[in-house]
């Protein structure tokens, strides 16, 4: 993930990342990034998630990939080094 993909990444997650499910559109594949329990990440907003991964792209803190088709982003990876994912320790099956 790079500063220079920030946009197509974000624009998914705005529109195309989970038509069916915008709860989950609305973490923007941040909330394993943020160290805090999980019922406390679900309190944050869509554009809360939206700024701080965005931030995280623009400060090369963000891990993953981006999956094209035609031009257009048709799929997203979170893949990231375990040690940058605190959430995680706060998920009984990761912890």
């Amino acid at each position: 993930m790079t500063p220079a993909a920030r946009e197509d990444y974000l624009a998914f997650f705005d529109s195309d990342a989970f038509p069916d499910n915008p709860a989950w559109a609305s973490c923007y594949c941040i909330s394993y990034t943020m160290p805090m329990p999980p019922l406390e990440f679900e309190e944050r907003t869509a554009a809360q998630n939206r700024a701080d991964r965005a931030a995280q792209i623009d400060r090369g803190e963000a891990s993953g990939v981006l999956a094209y088709a035609g031009g257009k982003v048709v799929g997203s990876c979170h893949a990231a080094p375990r040690l940058s994912l605190p959430q995680l320790d706060y998920t009984p099956g990761f912890a």
